[in-house]
């Protein structure tokens, strides 16, 4: 006759066998819709501009205007430029010309992917924004295991500091990640006139009712935003953060979680 002791011990054992069966489908669910990139190559430069004329060389046609830095700057040894007045024009204008002197083509043929606007200091949301991260990609071809291998390029844009920052990287994508692009075209709000926008919905007030002691972030995606733009008041310290939702096509706002 078995003890009571025994069948707890093989109760036990039942529990831990299914519980790390469960742990390791669940991982490996996990891993596969992360989907787990192989990076094949990788590049980065950054590159000094003329933030007072680039706009206008750019507009002419001009593409000479990016200096190839020998050494990463160190923002904390330069002073920033006063704030700008910048759109998101602009700085789509700064990417496009800096991957015609990189790569001698324009971004037409590249999928935007992700687009995120910056503003530091609350007190500067009036100018409107002050920096971006703009991400692009496209599908170079198919391992024979169906995965993608996506040629992906990223353009940090500092005009008060005078700085671009380039980055390539050459990935093999799980074949079944949604790499829906951004049509730039059905964008009929873009981020500056979202800030203005949200600026009067109640980010003004917010602000102002935390001494402008925050920055903005303004960001648009085909992971989470697809069709509107999230704007978020990040206070210091961050218990008391503010979203505001902007419809990128009708312009409506909603307030976020």
């Amino acid at each position: 006759m078995r003890s009571p002791k025994r069948y707890i011990s093989i109760i036990l054992i039942a529990v831990l066998t299914l519980a790390g069966c469960f742990s390791t489908c669940y991982f490996t669910i996990c891993f596969l819709a992360n989907g787990k990139d192989i990076v094949l190559s990788g590049y980065g430069a950054e590159y000094d501009i003329i933030t007072a004329t680039v706009l206008d060389e750019l507009a002419h046609g001009n593409i000479n205007v990016f200096v190839l830095r020998e050494s990463p700057l160190l923002f904390r040894d330069k002073t920033m430029l006063p704030p700008i007045s910048w759109t998101q024009k602009d700085f789509l204008l700064v990417a496009d010309g800096l991957n015609q002197t990189i790569r001698g083509e324009t971004l037409k043929a590249w999928q935007l992917y992700d687009m995120n606007y910056m503003v530091r200091e609350c007190a500067n949301a009036p100018f409107g924004i002050q920096e971006a991260r703009l991400d692009y990609f496209t599908v170079v071809t198919k391992t024979e295991e169906g995965r993608d291998i996506v040629n992906y390029i990223t353009f940090e844009i500092f005009p008060r500091y005078e700085n671009v920052i380039y980055g390539e990287t050459v990935k093999s994508i799980l074949g079944f990640l949604d790499w829906g692009k951004i049509d730039i075209t059905k964008i009929t709000i873009p981020a500056d006139v979202a800030l203005n926008i949200v600026e009067d919905g109640g980010g003004r007030a917010f602000r102002e009712s935390i001494n402008n002691d925050c920055e903005i972030d303004i960001t648009l995606n085909q992971s989470f935003w697809k069709s509107e733009w999230q704007i978020e008041y990040w206070a210091f310290p961050p218990n008391s953060n503010k979203v505001f939702l902007v419809d990128a096509q009708s312009g409506e706002v909603s307030i976020g979680k």
